[in-house]
């Protein structure tokens, strides 16, 4: 028999944060799906459906979700396809849907993603920005293309962010921010960038001053 299927059954995505120690990625949820792989001794092919449930980010809800995936002989690529879901004030929104190709057997230009947002929250990014900043929120909203290799990957697109606040520790500073934010590779524009920033002092109930 060619043939090799791997099934996940209420599998707890939190066993893979001893890998990820390092990069203060959290997650939590539940994998259920199977991979199946088919041609183990000829010309090798799989594809994959996985749902994971209550799938959370640095404790912050991306709700279930579901991933596909695919393999392309011909291109001699990976066809990979997720979509988030998430109940919310009586809605349904998709925090994060990403789409496209990968091509392991290339050393450049080996990714080819779009890359969208609806309401994702910039929270689940607090632990990145830990250095400098204690308080990282809002909800981000748009579209990025992820295009070169692994290594080096070109990212072009526009978002918005609302409700934002980034608090920069070093000078106990908080700025309130909505605004969209074009990316262009390396390089990072706010469209039209206003900020109202707050200090707060220590006290029994903080008291607030505006600069």
């Amino acid at each position: 028999k060619d043939s090799l299927s791997l099934v996940f059954n209420d599998f707890e995505l939190d066993q893979f944060n001893a890998l990820l120690k390092t990069s203060a990625l959290n997650l939590s949820g539940k994998i259920d799906g199977s991979l199946n792989i088919k041609g183990l001794y000829s010309s090798v092919y799989f594809d994959s459906e996985l749902n994971i449930s209550d799938w959370k980010i640095n404790n912050q809800k991306i709700g279930n979700a579901n991933i596909t995936s695919s393999l392309d002989t011909e291109l001699e690529c990976i066809y990979i396809m997720l979509q988030s879901n998430l109940e919310q004030d009586n809605q349904t929104i998709s925090p994060l849907t990403i789409s496209g190709k990968f091509f392991p057997l290339k050393d450049n230009d080996n990714i080819d993603f779009d890359v969208n947002f609806d309401g994702f929250s910039l929270k689940s990014l607090e632990p990145f920005l830990s250095s400098f900043s204690s308080r990282f929120e809002g909800d981000l909203h748009g579209q990025f293309a992820l295009k070169g290799s692994i290594k080096q990957p070109q990212i072009t697109g526009s978002t918005m962010i609302e409700k934002g606040v980034l608090k920069v520790d070093y000078s106990n500073t908080s700025y309130f921010f909505n605004d969209s934010i074009i990316i262009d590779n390396q390089n990072i524009i706010f469209d039209n960038f206003i900020a109202s920033s707050f200090v707060f002092i220590n006290a029994p109930f903080p008291t607030v001053t505006s600069k």
